[in-house]
């Protein structure tokens, strides 16, 4: 399925498992020619991490490596790339168990092995989250057996090798929702923005880390947004004091920004966008650029899988839709998750509605650049003067 509609151009899409594939994080490993998708998932029982190659000129994506990073897990993982040629994951395995491991990649991608493996938590470690504090330092946020949900600093040396420093506990809770935890590093500071849903209701908060690696829970805030069984949440930063949340509970989606106050790093509302009916385990956010200019992602009611475009206002961070929804699949199921390729293109990945494993390569221009819509082949004018073109000529879209 191939189309251009305002602002997005879905150039390829391809299947690279015909299993179940679940729960996927994706992202970028190497630069310019080099540039490849790497992404971690659930595959009928066991993690895997696949690498792929994309055509320059074309972006038809290729298989290079398919590697499983563990035995069985029931959560979704987490990995940040180091450079382009080593990753960190954090991982439930075998027993549930909560696990760090540190792998290589060829130069080629063609061929990932394990360097060590550090088991954080043995009991339970699930729905991990984790970001670089610096280059021998990381942070990991997970939910244990007690359904509480716990960040700790893990340490890796110069052979990327694998120890354990300062742990604190975020939420002491009966239960929360698997895979609703979200972590994001804020700019160059040594804090981090949490999300995750609890029993009943959404959470958004603050962690710093001091000289010494040493954790502190700054702040713990409940939204406005109600969770229920299902429920969902993610963050991205729009700046260093501004974080934007999505956030699926209850049935209905929300998206809502908050600002981060100086040395205190208290979290407060700005703004709030209701956008609408969706099915459980389905959203993503991308930060486009730093003009305020997001892409979210997710399956509607009729699990539909959507993009849309989104503005952030930075003086006022009012969130507004900038144009309509674009469809690029019309049966998605579980998580989704996006990555930018390069200044022009992002890639989706997700699983159908049978769970097959897919990957999508698009365009994107957002509104603050100019975009033309196709309506019935024709390109309307693109925006003058910050006047945007209209969406739609006598009701046609």
């Amino acid at each position: 399925m191939s189309f251009a509609f305002s602002q997005f151009t879905e150039i390829t899409q391809m299947e690279h498992d015909s299993g179940l594939s679940l729960y996927v994080v994706a992202n970028t490993i190497g630069t310019g020619t080099d540039e490849h998708v790497i992404i971690s998932y659930y595959a009928a029982g066991t993690p895997r991490m696949k690498t792929f190659s994309v055509n320059q000129s074309t972006y038809v994506v290729t298989e290079t490596e398919t590697y499983a990073f563990g035995t069985a897990t029931t959560s979704r993982a987490d990995f940040f790339v180091i450079d382009s040629t080593h990753v960190i994951i954090a991982t439930e395995d075998s027993g549930n168990d909560g696990w760090v491991k540190t792998l290589s990649v060829s130069t080629d991608k063609a061929t990932i092995a394990e360097i060590d493996a550090f088991e954080h938590n043995g009991t339970k470690g699930l729905s991990h989250e984790i970001e670089q504090i610096d280059a021998t330092h990381y942070l990991i946020m997970y939910s244990d057996t007690d359904e509480d949900v716990w960040a700790k600093v893990i340490i890796i040396d110069g052979a990327f090798n694998i120890s354990m420093g300062d742990s604190i506990e975020i939420l002491d809770a009966t239960t929360m929702q698997l895979n609703s935890n979200s972590l994001r590093r804020r700019g160059a500071e040594d804090e981090y923005v949490f999300s995750y849903v609890g029993t009943t209701d959404t959470y958004i908060g603050t962690i710093s880390v001091d000289v010494s690696y040493n954790l502190t829970l700054e702040d713990n805030i409940v939204t406005s947004i109600i969770g229920s069984y299902g429920s969902l949440s993610e963050i991205e930063m729009i700046d260093d004091t501004h974080v934007l949340l999505s956030a699926v509970g209850d049935g209905v989606s929300i998206l809502e920004t908050f600002s981060i106050h100086g040395t205190t790093f208290d979290l407060t509302q700005t703004d709030s966008l209701y956008t609408g009916a969706l099915t459980a385990h389905a959203t993503a956010l991308l930060k486009w650029d730093a003009l305020g200019n997001f892409i979210w992602s997710w399956a509607d009611g009729d699990s539909d899988g959507q993009w849309r475009g989104y503005t952030i206002n930075l003086s006022t961070y009012a969130i507004t839709a900038v144009d309509n929804q674009v469809e690029y699949d019309p049966t998605t199921l579980g998580m989704i998750d996006m990555a930018r390729y390069n200044t022009t293109h992002f890639l989706t990945a997700y699983p159908s509605a049978t769970g097959d494993g897919q990957i999508s390569v698009a365009t994107y221009v957002p509104p603050s650049t100019g975009w033309a819509h196709t309506i019935n082949g024709v390109a309307s004018p693109t925006s003058v003067s910050g006047v945007e073109p209209p969406t739609s000529v006598s009701g046609v879209e």
